[in-house]
């Protein structure tokens, strides 16, 4: 059963491969690390030459890494969610539809076994992935920006580690619960959208997984992190992993 297992979490690894998920995430990664330094550095210098074009005088304070941190944090925090969505979404539901979960199931395999080969494939894609986007992210700005604290900022990543881990767990326990892979898109956009509303509110705001991403900007500057959005993401992938294995057992081809 273990040697099963483990051959499953390598099938699921070597098949991250072969569809490219785990280049295309990686690429992506690299992407925001590189564009984000660069775009809080020349951006200034791009929006006041197109005024001067136009006779009108625009002045920027002074530049520094934060902005390149806050580029980081909004552009990768947001439009990497809906990748790592998209790419995702299929990972159990799909499997049903092309009928390669059945070969599984009649094996002495269990559902908890497929769901957490899953989840392992997972962290190997973020780990890589997260790798490549702190050593482009933390070079360039380095490079560019003086005072940058390049060992706080490899600490923070942790905060956006667990914050994609959570989008990406949610999005295969929805995925082990549908049948169709655009379902368990739109369930997860819909938590996600969720999340990030409630993070608005005072009484459970602290707790949304959602908070998660501003915790890098705190942990740079050498502030305390906040373990409320720590907590409620555990114990929100906690029920999400329980919910989509029960409604995954319940499945009938």
């Amino acid at each position: 059963m273990a040697f099963l297992e483990k051959s499953i979490v390598k099938k699921e690894i070597l098949e991250m491969v072969r569809t490219s998920r785990l280049l295309i995430w990686t690429v992506v990664c690299m992407i925001f690390g590189i564009i984000s330094p660069l775009t809080a550095y020349y951006l200034p210098d791009i929006i006041s030459a197109f005024g001067a074009t136009e006779n009108i005088a625009i002045t920027f304070g002074n530049i520094t890494y934060h902005d390149s941190v806050e580029q980081y944090i909004k552009n990768f925090g947001q439009i990497g969610t809906i990748v790592l969505i998209l790419m995702m979404m299929g990972s159990v539901a799909g499997e049903k539809v092309d009928g390669s979960v059945q070969f599984l199931l009649v094996r002495p395999v269990g559902t908890i076994g497929i769901l957490v080969a899953k989840l392992v494939s997972l962290l190997v894609l973020l780990v890589i992935g997260l790798m490549g986007s702190i050593l482009t992210m933390g070079f360039y700005t380095w490079y560019l920006f003086p005072g940058f604290p390049g060992f706080r900022f490899i600490y923070a990543n942790l905060f956006l580690f667990l914050y994609f881990f959570a989008i990406g767990t949610i999005t295969i326990a929805i995925s082990a619960s549908v049948r169709k892979p655009i379902l368990a898109g739109i369930g997860t956009l819909g938590v996600w959208l969720l999340a990030s509303i409630m993070g608005a509110i005072r009484s459970i705001g602290p707790f949304s997984f959602a908070k998660l991403p501003g915790q890098v900007v705190q942990a740079i500057e050498g502030f305390p992190f906040e373990w409320q959005p720590i907590v409620g993401t555990a114990i929100l992938l906690c029920l999400c992993i329980l919910a989509g294995n029960m409604l995954f057992a319940r499945w009938e081809p």
